[in-house]
């Protein structure tokens, strides 16, 4: 055999082993594989840190809301708060009650029902979504609305009084 032939065979053996270590390398030890998230409409940063208590002797509940919020009536509703985000006014929370609230204007695909503090109602989503219940103690419907994220955090704060 040509002695060129000979080295062409040698490394290709030599090449061939490497290749196989890889592989073998590879299956022991797997990569950790980085799972892709997407970016979802929320809160622009950890708002909760620090919140405030807020009693309705009107609707008979009580939540708390973030400190980054500031208490003011709500003139969209009557007898209605807010809690706004000067920063980020689309964070606002709403609250309010009364006898009857009108629903918002969704199609029945955008609601679902809901329970909160052990009381049912509808979740109405939508550019800000809305969960209206009636209290179970004075039989008013009370409304508490907001981004998504953020009612969400507001309504697992929800106590029935």
């Amino acid at each position: 055999m040509h002695r060129n032939t000979r080295l062409v065979i040698f490394f290709l053996a030599i090449l061939a082993g490497i290749v196989t270590v890889a592989n073998l390398r590879k299956t022991e030890n797997p990569e950790p594989q980085v799972q892709q998230t997407f970016p979802t409409p929320t809160p622009t940063s950890d708002i909760f840190a620090g919140a405030v208590r807020y009693d309705s002797d009107e609707c008979g509940i009580s939540l708390v809301y973030p400190r980054t919020h500031e208490f003011m009536e709500n003139p969209e509703e009557e007898g209605g708060v807010q809690f706004i985000r000067m920063e980020h006014p689309t964070e606002t929370i709403t609250l309010s009650c009364a006898k009857t609230i009108k629903p918002p204007d969704v199609t029945a695909d955008m609601t679902l029902e809901y329970t909160a503090a052990s009381v049912s109602g509808i979740l109405y989503r939508g550019v800000k979504d809305a969960f209206i219940f009636t209290n179970p103690k004075n039989n008013l419907e009370v409304k508490i609305g907001g981004v998504s994220i953020l009612l969400k955090k507001v309504l697992e704060t929800l106590i029935i009084e």
